[in-house]
């Protein structure tokens, strides 16, 4: 098959560089060859930007996250979710995926 890949969305529950690692190892035991990364959206940006750092600074935290949705009483974790990749975390996540056959060079 051309395209094996999966999705890690670390916008809405953030994972460090470690456990992206980890899960690329894990996708090519099972030839997988596409990782895509879910990096921003309206539950935060987990990205560092240089250029305008309260993208990351404000953006990569969030207070608390809500537990249910639909016709349920609104409830919350009151638990602060918070982080971001640096720009050497994701080089190194890009030579792990290549080292794995995952994410071809361009």
């Amino acid at each position: 098959m051309q395209w094996r890949g999966a999705m890690l969305d670390i916008s809405r529950h953030y994972f460090d560089k470690e456990f992206i690692k980890k899960t690329l190892s894990a996708l090519a035991i099972f030839d997988y060859n596409v990782l895509h990364l879910h990096l921003t959206d309206d539950q935060g940006w987990r990205l560092e930007s240089k250029r305008y750092p309260l993208l990351h600074e404000v953006g990569s935290r969030r207070a608390r996250s809500q537990n249910n949705h639909g016709l349920l009483p609104t409830t919350f974790d009151n638990t602060e979710h918070s982080g971001y990749l640096t720009h050497d975390d994701v080089r190194e996540i890009v030579a792990h995926a290549h080292s794995l056959g995952i994410l071809k060079p361009l």
